[in-house]
């Protein structure tokens, strides 16, 4: 067993520390919110430096925004495979889109074009190699018109929140020392490496803005109309931004360093200590696995909506658990996909399924008796409700050897 635990530790290692340190890209981007036309205008300058061990002709840039234009898209058609004909059947104005202005290496303008099959990546065809460890500057204009969150979540509510997760333009993964062209299929799979980021936002003034970068600024107009932000962080893999009329979010600094802003929070009546949970979770978190390089997370209940624990509270008038189990059991999970997401520097497409499997198949060697009774079966638990019928439905379910 201890064998066993050894490799564990040892593979989560080799994946998480692969790249740390090693950021070959900065990202500075000055980006404006339009709320009337629900657009978003970015200028931008990547500054790219060749991680691989011979000269690029090409460099490839994800362009994810623009997945969310039409019906040719590899993200509507896997919406499409997953019974989801919400792009078919919404109007033109729900619909998202990039338009890239200009994208230039100092005054050259440089020669690119998008992929036939895959609308979000761009393709750029270099007049010179780009040599081992050379680096190169781009500049670039575009603007994003921004989708309506209804098909995958990110994007602009009817309630004018906004969510920005991997919207600006940036460099495809390159990982041994292959270019990742994945298109955006709407899953929390870009593999894209750490990078450093500042970036700075100019929005609405009723608005505020949290982030898993960290503000090193906040001024406002003079007419109380914009406000304006400086936002930073070094290795980090994918920048997400909230935008709210309401402030729903909080705040707690770990004993480790780690900042966790987020808004999964107990009911007002609940009977939980959310600061102590999230120290419990986070000490838990590094008892398996490496620290983060950003120290900065944030735990969305949009993520965890999205994909839910069942079971835990269904019946409203019983309560099995603790408040803090339950707050513990809903937020350990949306926790551990960030955690994850910002740890694991792999193909996270192709490779994460398969790290899933084998964690499963290891917890089946590990503990085989851990859901079963002394005969090997898989144990059965059954709900029953109160009163007479409640106890008549309890002896049959005991008589049917229920566990």
């Amino acid at each position: 067993m201890l064998k066993n635990q050894l490799f564990r530790f040892f593979f989560l290692s080799l994946f998480c520390t692969s790249y740390a340190g090693l950021s070959q890209t900065n990202y500075f981007v000055d980006a404006k919110v339009n709320l009337e036309n629900q657009s978003l205008i970015v200028s931008q300058t990547i500054v790219f430096k060749n991680p691989s061990n011979t000269p690029l002709k090409k460099i490839y840039l994800s362009d994810w925004s623009n997945s969310y234009e039409g019906t040719k898209s590899p993200l509507v058609n896997h919406l499409a495979n997953q019974f989801n004909r919400s792009f078919y059947i919404s109007s033109k104005s729900k619909l998202g889109y990039t338009s890239l202005k200009t994208l230039k290496n100092l005054d050259t303008t440089l020669q690119w074009k998008r992929l036939e099959n895959q609308i979000d990546l761009i393709e750029i065809s270099l007049d010179k190699s780009l040599q081992i460890g050379e680096k190169m500057s781009m500049q670039l204009n575009y603007v994003i018109k921004i989708p309506d969150d209804k098909f995958t979540g990110l994007g602009i509510n009817s309630n004018n929140r906004i969510f920005f997760r991997d919207f600006f333009i940036s460099i495809t993964p390159f990982i041994d020392n292959e270019w990742l062209l994945h298109s955006n299929l709407g899953l929390r799979d870009n593999s894209h490496l750490p990078a450093n980021f500042t970036v700075n936002w100019t929005y609405p003034s009723n608005y505020n803005l949290v982030s898993n970068l960290n503000q090193t600024s906040e001024i406002k107009n003079l007419n109380d109309e914009f406000k304006f932000s400086q936002w930073k962080a070094t290795e980090l893999s994918s920048p997400e931004f909230v935008f709210d009329e309401k402030d729903k979010f909080q705040t707690i600094t770990l004993d480790d360093g780690l900042t966790v802003v987020t808004d999964i929070l107990p009911s007002k009546n609940a009977d939980v200590n959310w600061q102590q949970s999230l120290q419990r979770i986070n000490k838990f978190t590094r008892s398996l696995l490496s620290p983060l390089q950003h120290q900065k997370l944030l735990i969305l209940k949009k993520d965890y909506t999205k994909n839910p624990l069942l079971g835990i509270t269904e019946v409203p008038f019983l309560k099995p658990f603790s408040d803090s189990f339950v707050y513990e059991t809903k937020i350990v999970k949306a926790y551990l996909a960030s955690y994850l997401h910002e740890l694991l520097i792999v193909d996270k497409r192709n490779l994460l399924t398969g790290l899933l499997t084998i964690k499963d198949l290891e917890q089946a060697v590990l503990n085989p008796s851990a859901c079963k009774d002394e005969l090997g079966r898989l144990r059965v638990s059954a709900a029953s409700t109160v009163g007479e019928s409640g106890f008549e439905r309890s002896k049959m379910l005991l008589e049917a050897g229920v566990d």
